[in-house]
């Protein structure tokens, strides 16, 4: 599946309450709505066609109606992303008419989320950001989730710039930060982009290049299934249990491999279960073999 961040950008800024006016004639309002139809162009130009809304009153419907108003014009698609089925019960009569509007005339509508919980406005923002490689915001330094937003982009001292060449290698690395320091990796990487650290690097691969980064207590890196090989993780669990004051031995640790042919067991017994494998076996002219084994 291809990879969709680069030409995806996504959008975040306050909700109507807390913008600093309500007329949309006046000239406050009349400048942002020319700045947000510049920053779509802007984007547009630089390689951007997909344009993530989460579809909350204010900004991110101003958002929502730059795009169809740049779609007129420009190949670029309004994508709208809905923390939760009803989300515009409550909005206010025009609001609700202008999300109704957005979400009939979008290119594709992501409903992440059956009813609303605590934390759904956070995993919408979350998955706009992920799903994106620019954010066009509206932010003035205030708390809240545009707050969170920013900041989740700035956790890492690092800069990626996305290509058009996917990069995939199975790698072996040692962990080089604390307090994981020397845990022995296996792992693999896919993605497009390459990215500049410069911060401490997570981890050293078996040719000395270092990968990843690491700030206070936040750890990136580019490998996938890096807890598979079991150090990392023994390690892992023993810094939360010291914390926690858990005995790290109070539970045995399997390896990753024992642990996961233990599942593919327990999902082959539900599959004989559920199925008339006599049935099975004879429909290709073949006979039970654990038949006879019984």
């Amino acid at each position: 599946m291809a990879d969709l961040r680069p030409v995806t950008c996504c959008f975040s800024g306050y909700r109507i309450e807390k913008m600093p006016f309500r007329n949309e004639d006046c000239p406050a309002a009349r400048e942002l709505f020319a700045a947000l139809d510049a920053a779509v162009a802007e984007a547009a130009a630089d390689g951007c066609t997909r344009f993530l809304s989460g579809m909350s009153t204010g900004f991110d419907l101003w958002a929502a109606e730059a795009v169809l108003r740049a779609r007129a014009a420009l190949p670029v698609q309004l994508l709208c992303a809905v923390p939760f089925d009803g989300q515009a019960d409550r909005f206010p009569l025009e609001w609700k008419r202008r999300f109704n509007r957005c979400l009939l005339a979008a290119d594709k509508v992501y409903a992440l989320s059956r009813s609303y919980h605590a934390g759904c406005f956070a995993a919408r923002n979350r998955f706009m950001v992920d799903a994106s490689s620019r954010l066009i915001c509206y932010y003035d330094g205030r708390s809240g989730g545009t707050a969170q937003t920013v900041r989740g982009l700035g956790l890492l001292p690092t800069r990626t710039v996305f290509t058009g060449q996917k990069h995939r290698t199975q790698d072996t690395a040692a962990v080089t930060a604390a307090p994981f320091a020397g845990a022995a990796l296996t792992g693999y990487q896919i993605h497009t982009g390459r990215t500049e650290v410069q911060g401490v690097p997570f981890c050293t691969l078996a040719d000395g290049t270092p990968e990843g980064c690491v700030q206070d207590n936040v750890f990136g890196t580019y490998l996938h299934g890096l807890f598979d090989t079991g150090e990392l993780t023994e390690k892992l669990v023993a810094l939360l249990c010291r914390r926690k004051g858990i005995a790290p031995d109070s539970a045995a640790l399997i390896p990753m491999e024992q642990y996961r042919q233990q599942q593919f067991d327990l999902l082959a017994d539900g599959v004989r279960g559920a199925l008339d494998l006599d049935a099975v076996y004879a429909a290709m002219g073949l006979e039970n073999p654990r038949r006879n084994a019984q």
